[in-house]
């Protein structure tokens, strides 16, 4: 995931977080296929579906979530979805331009974006082990 979000950077004008924000949709058309990548890389470092191996460690007690009961469980899953928030705002800074001025398309791509993952679960099926050693 860092060395996309390095190909980014080296493909803006500058290292400054704020320039590469003002690029834009100029760095979409020009990194698409980094793009697409990028959001490969997204569903591996939130775990989700066809990543997913934590939760599909023993399907019948629902993985590591056995241990926890509660507050435990709940805070888990308050970090994977804040997760999910943190990364599609990322995805927007780098590849859509930022906030700026554009508030509202901001905010809908955010909104694609967390959209995508979520409904990627669904969508998805989970990978076995070895497929995802050769896939690596």
């Amino acid at each position: 995931m860092i060395l996309v979000m390095l190909t980014v950077v080296l493909a803006s004008p500058a290292f400054d977080f704020t320039k590469i924000e003002r690029q834009g949709i100029s760095l979409l058309g020009m990194l698409s296929l980094v793009f697409l990548l990028w959001l490969v890389c997204l569903l591996a470092e939130t775990n989700r579906a066809p990543f997913d191996f934590v939760e599909g460690e023993s399907e019948l007690v629902s993985g590591f979530n056995v241990e926890y009961g509660g507050v435990g469980f709940a805070l888990i899953f308050i970090a994977e979805y804040s997760m999910i928030l943190f990364i599609s705002v990322i995805t927007v800074s780098l590849f859509w331009g930022g906030a700026g001025h554009r508030v509202f398309v901001s905010c809908l791509i955010r909104f694609l974006v967390r959209s995508f993952v979520i409904l990627r679960r669904g969508a998805l099926p989970r990978f076995r082990y070895d497929l995802l050693m050769g896939l690596t």
